[in-house]
């Protein structure tokens, strides 16, 4: 009885060293606003051949940097600011949609929050893509995985919202008398199985 106790916690003491990392900070960013930020996302669908990039959103301001990988550094790629002074972004998405008409994929990046104004940034070209405007302030956004261009929010006021970004439309609302009670604070997209 004794002896398979020890060699339990002998066990956890291995398996537990073993999987130690050692972690190191490299270097700290501060944002000009100085205010909290709210989402940090990083571009997974695009392989950049010495770094990552990701996007960080707070106050009324979309940063966009560039990890080299390296040389362990950050430059920051694109810096959007709102118009509204008032306006507070709470979340940020990516995803990259091949354009027939263009040589290289759209990458593009959405971002929401306070106003229900959702901004949808054309990286490649360092300019809006479009704006959407909803009812109620935006707390999540994600991108469809099987259709790039489909993306969902999440709303303070009791509602998901489907957009097609492409078409800048409105595709469906979900609410109702028996929908959600609260504010919806994420959605997330399931892989469909094949």
């Amino acid at each position: 009885d004794d002896r398979s106790d020890e060699s339990n916690g002998e066990e956890e003491v291995r398996s537990s060293a073993k999987t130690r990392t050692a972690y190191s900070c490299i270097q700290i960013i501060k944002e000009n606003h100085r205010q909290q930020i709210y989402a940090v996302e990083i571009n997974n669908q695009v392989q950049y051949p010495d770094g990552i990039l990701f996007a960080s959103v707070g106050a009324n301001s979309i940063q966009v940097y560039k990890f080299d990988t390296n040389t362990n550094k950050t430059q920051l790629v694109h810096a959007y600011l709102d118009p509204d002074a008032n306006e507070e972004y709470f979340a940020c998405a990516w995803t990259t949609i091949d354009d027939k008409t263009e040589t290289s994929p759209k990458v593009l990046l959405a971002a929401g929050g306070e106003r229900g104004v959702i901004r949808i940034l054309d990286i490649n070209r360092k300019s809006q893509h479009t704006a959407l405007l909803q009812t109620g302030a935006i707390n999540h956004l994600t991108f469809a995985k099987a259709k790039p261009n489909l993306l969902c929010t999440a709303s303070k006021n009791f509602t998901v919202t489907l957009w097609d970004v492409l078409s800048s439309m409105c595709l469906v609302v979900f609410h109702g008398p028996n929908g959600h009670t609260d504010q919806v604070l994420c959605v997330c997209d399931m892989k469909e199985k094949n």
